[in-house]
């Protein structure tokens, strides 16, 4: 389970997150699942943080933050979505299921 804060102080905002990534064959206590992504935006992620790390470095230089954080948002789901057919373009739906036996 994840948990990601934001706090509204009185000279800024704070986020904060939790740092454990666990799965059934291991668990990690330093996982990156905050992402700056200006000086005024930041990400709260869960899941996979080194490939939310990569896909951050992948996109971050063609997102534009002049035009508020709905459209900002927009292009993370745009991009997010184009990136993902790319990394598994090469796989089938029904190849993507992970059934647990």
């Amino acid at each position: 389970m994840t948990l990601t804060i934001c706090i509204i102080a009185k000279d800024g905002i704070i986020l904060a997150s939790d740092s454990r990534a666990s799965s059934f064959l291991t668990s990690n206590d330093t996982v990156k699942k905050i992402f700056k992504l200006d000086d005024h935006n930041a990400v709260g992620i869960a899941g996979d943080g080194p490939l939310a790390m990569h896909f951050f470095d992948i996109i971050s230089s063609d997102l534009n933050f002049r035009n508020g954080i709905s459209n900002l948002a927009e292009q993370l789901r745009t991009l997010g979505k184009a990136k993902f057919n790319d990394f598994f373009s090469h796989q089938e739906p029904t190849d993507l299921l992970y059934v647990h036996p």
